[in-house]
């Protein structure tokens, strides 16, 4: 639908830009619309173009360039739609109509276009400051509801990309903002929300986006959620579900969010049911049986989990080292540890990508044969004690993992988690809370190349800003 409509609005542009009349025929709606589809259009590129798996020809096109060049020139695009319709819509607000003056910009004709690495780029859309409105340019009036479903258009990847930016470590954060990206959590979440209620389009798309934000990514690279949030996200997910009772996406998200609130038995049934409803989307119906996995390797269900990471190992594209993994931890645990042996030997030849996180994690643990784990221990424990809500017995176990760690010459992930943990519930005591941030410094600047570096980095920067902009308030 979205595609279908961005191609019969460009088609129409050009019908208009026939004869030379493009400037008078076009109005100042359309030439917004049109800036926010290319925008779009740029930014998915820059996606695919950082998505291409063919190495030699990664190189040969120098992708990083190209993706970045993409990047670059969609955000310069929704920075300066969003300013300027946001600038309308507050005056539209007071007045119910405004007036708004008609730029002087040649719309992009989608048939010009230079090959990538195989694919179309999109000709370069007008520059942002090219021929700005003048004191003699038309003036258009334009009401307060066009103006709020242009918003929304633009808020939609506006806010996904502050969003994601948000989510970027911080080694690679300060390299996007020397080209001009700047990441604003609460205005990304604010515009799509904005988006989310509007009456364009890309409304449901905000939705899911919002729903991922909340349900994956948070807990994965932020903080944990709040029964409260998770309250607001199960009260989204049920409206959306009125309208969309099948969604096998909003069932998914439904059992995420059972699954945070530690009720297994209710997420399994949504995974389930997710699982049944997704018509073919293959992708999303191994995101569900992955779940159902785990869900039940947590309630210590070993044969089920052994017997859907086994059928997802032999269906799924996705990390066979990792599923292998998987199949030797499940037959350990259920005491059949000559044949976990015989598995984990066969993981480390299934690694494909070195720079995978996951793969080379499980790699490296597929090859230790030492019994020194009592630095894990302590680590589980901690959370363990965590979880139940026994805060200073956490702590505890937490110093303890730091302390049974130095000496070791691996593992060093331990180590910063734990110092994390023990930083974040020291910043929550007014008396200690210089010590909780000394704590997060070391464990962000104290050890380096460890697993999940990058996560544990992008936690620790949201929290401390968190933590900031409580103090200013």
């Amino acid at each position: 639908m979205y595609l279908a409509d961005s191609v019969i609005f460009i088609q129409r542009m050009k019908k208009k830009s026939k004869g030379g009349q493009q400037q008078d025929a076009a109005s100042q709606e359309d030439r917004w619309m049109s800036q926010i589809i290319v925008a779009d259009s740029l930014l998915l590129q820059s996606v695919l173009t950082f998505s291409n798996q063919d190495m030699p020809s990664y190189i040969k096109a120098n992708v990083h360039f190209v993706g970045g060049w993409l990047l670059r020139k969609s955000w310069k695009i929704y920075d300066k739609v969003y300013k300027e319709i946001s600038q309308n819509f507050e005056e539209s607000k007071r007045n119910g109509k405004v007036k708004v003056k008609v730029e002087s910009v040649d719309m992009p004709d989608p048939d010009d276009s230079e090959p990538v690495n195989g694919h179309a780029v999109a000709a370069s859309p007008p520059e942002p400051s090219t021929k700005p409105a003048s004191d003699e340019s038309p003036i258009e009036l334009m009401s307060k509801d066009t103006l709020s479903r242009l918003l929304g258009a633009v808020s939609f990847g506006y806010g996904m990309f502050q969003l994601a930016l948000s989510l970027i470590p911080d080694k690679v954060l300060k390299l996007i903002e020397f080209l001009g990206f700047h990441a604003d959590r609460d205005a990304g979440l604010k515009a799509l929300e904005f988006s989310m209620e509007s009456r364009d389009m890309r409304g449901p798309l905000a939705v899911l986006t919002i729903l991922w934000y909340h349900v994956l990514m948070r807990p994965f690279f932020t903080e944990s959620i709040s029964p409260e949030q998770l309250a607001e996200t199960t009260e989204l997910i049920e409206k959306y579900q009125q309208q969309y009772p099948q969604s096998a996406l909003f069932l998914f998200f439904k059992g995420r969010v059972c699954r945070l609130n530690r009720n297994l038995d209710a997420a399994l049934q949504e995974y389930e049911k997710a699982k049944d409803y997704c018509n073919g989307m293959v992708e999303l119906r191994n995101g569900a049986m992955f779940e159902i996995a785990w869900c039940n390797l947590m309630k210590l269900n070993y044969d089920v989990s052994l017997e859907i990471f086994t059928t997802l190992l032999e269906e799924s594209k996705w990390s066979k080292c990792f599923y292998t993994y998987m199949q030797a931890l499940c037959n350990g645990a259920k005491g059949q540890l000559e044949i976990a042996a015989t598995i984990m030997k066969t993981v480390p030849g299934l690694v494909k990508k070195k720079t995978n996180q996951i793969e080379a994690f499980a790699s490296r643990r597929a090859q230790v044969e030492e019994k020194k784990f009592f630095h894990i221990r302590t680590l589980i424990e901690g959370a363990l004690n965590k979880q139940l809500g026994e805060i200073e017995l956490a702590d505890q176990y937490f110093k303890e993992a730091v302390a049974r760690q130095e000496g070791l010459k691996f593992d060093y992930h331990i180590a910063a988690h734990a110092l994390f943990e023990r930083g974040a519930y020291l910043i929550t005591l007014e008396d200690r809370k210089q010590e909780g941030k000394k704590m997060l410094l070391k464990a962000k600047d104290g050890f380096k190349e460890y697993d999940f570096e990058n996560r544990l980095n992008v936690r620790i920067r949201n929290l401390l800003k968190m933590v900031e902009s409580v103090s200013v308030k």
